[in-house]
C-alpha cells in the first residue's frame, strides 16, 4: 500500500491526469486504483510503454533521494571533502550505461566513479574501449568541481598484457581519469584474482613505467581537464531504456545474466563506439552529451554533433534545429529520433533531417566485436564518392524532401543512403545506416572466437575505410581540425589543460615505432618546453596554428608535459 501511494502521488505530480490503460497491465486483472504500482519489467515494456518508462524514472528518483541522503550522512561524519561514489562494473559486455554509471553522479549523489576493466573478458575489441568508458564517467561527473574518475587499470597476469596495460592507463588519463587503480599487484598467493604471476617480471616493470609516467605530471593532473571538444556524440537516455527493455526486471534492474541476455539491443552502443573510434584515430576525441545537455548554452562551442538513437524527445529536434541554423553540423545515423521516449512514432526529426518519410529495418541487434559482430551478414553497401561502406545491423529507406540533396546511394538498388540539407548557416547529414558499427565490423574481420588469451589482445587496425572517410568528410564540412594527430598511426590522445601546463597522453594502437615520431598538437596557448615521460626533454616547435613535438620513438604510448 505504501508503494501504491508513492506511485500514485508521483504520477499526479509529474503526469497530471493519466488514463488507466497507460499504467495497468492486462495480466493484473481488472483495474484497481488501490493496486496500481510501478513495473519496469520487459513485460511492461511490451504491453504498457508509459508504465515501463515512467516506472524507471520513478525508481531513479527514489534511488537518488536515498543516495543523496546517504552521501550527506557520510560527509557529515567524515568531513565535507570526503569523496562518495560508485564502482561501476561494465560486465558482462563492457558497456557503460547511463542507468549504471550516470544516474547517481548526474543526480548529485556521487562525485567519484571507478569504472571497470577487463575488456578482454567481455568480447570488446581492445583497450580503446577503456578510454570511452572514462570519457563516459567524465560526462557523468561534468560540472562537479572536485569530482574524481579513478578507473580500474588491472595489471593482472594471467589476463592483461604489458602493452595493453600501458595503453589502457594512457587512454584512461587522456579521457578524464586523474587516478588509476591497478587492482592487485601482489604475487599469486596474496590474492585469489587480479594478482600478478611471480614469473612475470615484465608486468611489474610496466607498473613501474606507468607510475613513473604519471609522476611527470602528478602535480598538475588532479586539476587538469580535457579541453572542450567541438565534436559531440549524443548518449541518449531515452534510447538506452529501450535498448535494455528486453532484459529489464522490475525495480529498474537489468537481467544481464539471465538466458534472455541476448534480448539487449547493442546496435546503438556499437554505432557510438565505432564513431568514437573513428574520431579518436583521426585525431579529434569527442565529448559525450546527454539529451538534457543539448541546450543552446552548452552547444555554443560545438561544431559537429553525431545523433545516435531511435528514441528521442521531440523538443530535442527543435533545440538542435536552432543550433544548426547558427552554423552547427548534425550527422544523424539510421533511425535517429523516429520514436519519442515512449517509443511512439513521431515526425519531429524527419522534418529536421529533411525527409518526407523513412522505413527502418533492424536486424542482428545483439553482437559484440569479438563475440559475433564479425560474423554478421552485410545487408547492403553505401557507395560514396570514392569509397564503399558495408551496411550491418540496420538498413533504412529514405525519401528526401525536394531541398535535400542525395550525396551517396545504396549499391543494391541505387536508393538514397546519405543525404545533406542546408539549414540556415549549418548543415544536416543523414546516413541511412550505422557507420560506427560498419567501422568496427570491418576491423573485426575475419571472425574469431575470443579465448581470453592472446586472441583477445589482438588490436584491430583495419577499420572500415568507407566509415572513416564518412567521418572525415563530416569533420571537414564542420571545419574541425585534428587536436592530437600522429600522422600515419592509430593513436588515442587528448589535450588536458591546467593553469600551469598542458598534459597530453598519447596511446599507440599500432605497432611500436622505433624511429622518430612527430606528434601534431593544437593548443589553446603557446608552449616552449616539452617533456616526454619515456624520453625526457624533447623538441617542440610551432608550425602555423599548431605545434609539433618530436619523439625518438613510440612504444605502447607516452605522456607529454608542455609548458
Amino acid at each position: 500500500r505504501a508503494l501504491n501511494r508513492l506511485w500514485v502521488d508521483w504520477l499526479e505530480a509529474n503526469r497530471g491526469k493519466v488514463t488507466n490503460r497507460d499504467y495497468w497491465l492486462g495480466s493484473w486483472g481488472s483495474f484497481d486504483r488501490l493496486h496500481m504500482r510501478p513495473d519496469s519489467s520487459a513485460e511492461a515494456a511490451a504491453g504498457a510503454p508509459r508504465l515501463y518508462v515512467d516506472s524507471l524514472l520513478f525508481y531513479e528518483e527514489i534511488a537518488l533521494r536515498q543516495a543523496r541522503l546517504a552521501a550527506a550522512k557520510v560527509r557529515l561524519e567524515l568531513g565535507r571533502d570526503t569523496h562518495v561514489g560508485i564502482t561501476a562494473p561494465l560486465d558482462p559486455f563492457y558497456i557503460p550505461t547511463l542507468a549504471g554509471m550516470g544516474c547517481l553522479p548526474r543526480g548529485g549523489a556521487a562525485d567519484f566513479v571507478r569504472n571497470g576493466d577487463g575488456f578482454w573478458r567481455c568480447g570488446q575489441a581492445g583497450p580503446l574501449v577503456n578510454g570511452f568508458a572514462s570519457e563516459f564517467a567524465s560526462m557523468a561527473l561534468r560540472g562537479q568541481k572536485n569530482a574524481v574518475v579513478r578507473p580500474f587499470n588491472l595489471a593482472q597476469d594471467p589476463g592483461n598484457t604489458d602493452d595493453d596495460f600501458i595503453r589502457s592507463a594512457i587512454s584512461h588519463i587522456a579521457h578524464g581519469a586523474t587516478r588509476l587503480d591497478f587492482g592487485g599487484t601482489g604475487l599469486n598467493e596474496t590474492m585469489a584474482v587480479n594478482h600478478v604471476d611471480h614469473r612475470n617480471a615484465d608486468r611489474f616493470r610496466a607498473v613501474r613505467d606507468v607510475a613513473h609516467a604519471v609522476g611527470l605530471v602528478e602535480d598538475i593532473l588532479p586539476e587538469s581537464k580535457p579541453v572542450a571538444s567541438p565534436v559531440v556524440i549524443l548518449m541518449s537516455e531515452s534510447t538506452e531504456r529501450w535498448d535494455l527493455a528486453g532484459i529489464m526486471k522490475d525495480g529498474g534492474e537489468q537481467a544481464w545474466t539471465r538466458p534472455e541476455f541476448s534480448k539487449a539491443r547493442l546496435t546503438h552502443h556499437l554505432d557510438r563506439l565505432g564513431l568514437y573510434t573513428a574520431l579518436v584515430h583521426q585525431g579529434r576525441s569527442p565529448d559525450l552529451m546527454t539529451e538534457a545537455d543539448c541546450t543552446p548554452a552548452k552547444l555554443k562551442g560545438v561544431k559537429l554533433l553525431f545523433l545516435v538513437g531511435d528514441c528521442l524527445p521531440g523538443d530535442l529536434a527543435q533545440r538542435l534545429e536552432g543550433w544548426v541554423r547558427e552554423g552547427g553540423v548534425l550527422l544523424a545515423t539510421a533511425g535517429a529520433g523516429r520514436f519519442d521516449p515512449y517509443r511512439k512514432t513521431q515526425a519531429a526529426f524527419d522534418k529536421l533531417l529533411g525527409l518526407k518519410a523513412r522505413l527502418t529495418t533492424e536486424k542482428d541487434t545483439f553482437a559484440l566485436p569479438r563475440r559475433g559482430l564479425a560474423g554478421l551478414a552485410t545487408l547492403d553497401a553505401v557507395a560514396g564518392p570514392g569509397w564503399l561502406m558495408p551496411v550491418v545491423g540496420c538498413h533504412e529507406r529514405m525519401e528526401p524532401d525536394e531541398n535535400t540533396l542525395v550525396v551517396a546511394r545504396f549499391q543494391g538498388d541505387d536508393s538514397p543512403a546519405v543525404c545533406a540539407r542546408e539549414l540556415g548557416k549549418g548543415r544536416v547529414l543523414t546516413v541511412a545506416a550505422l557507420p560506427g558499427m560498419a567501422c568496427l565490423w570491418t576491423a573485426a574481420q575475419p571472425a574469431s572466437v575470443p579465448d581470453r588469451g592472446s586472441s583477445s589482445h589482438k588490436l584491430p587496425t583495419a577499420y572500415d575505410p568507407g566509415a572513416m572517410a564518412l567521418v572525415s568528410e563530416a569533420l571537414k564540412v564542420a571545419g574541425v581540425a585534428p587536436e592530437v594527430l600522429v600522422p600515419g598511426r592509430l593513436a588515442d590522445g587528448r589535450v588536458l589543460e591546467s593553469e600551469k601546463a598542458f598534459v597530453v597522453p598519447v596511446a599507440n594502437y599500432g605497432k611500436p615505432v622505433e624511429e622518430r615520431v612527430e606528434i601534431s598538437l593544437r593548443l589553446p596557448r603557446a608552449v616552449s618546453k616539452a617533456t616526454s615521460a619515456w624520453a625526457g626533454p624533447v623538441p617542440v616547435k610551432r608550425e602555423g596554428d599548431s605545434f609539433t613535438v618530436t619523439l625518438p620513438g613510440l612504444a605502447a604510448g607516452d605522456i607529454l608535459r608542455l609548458e
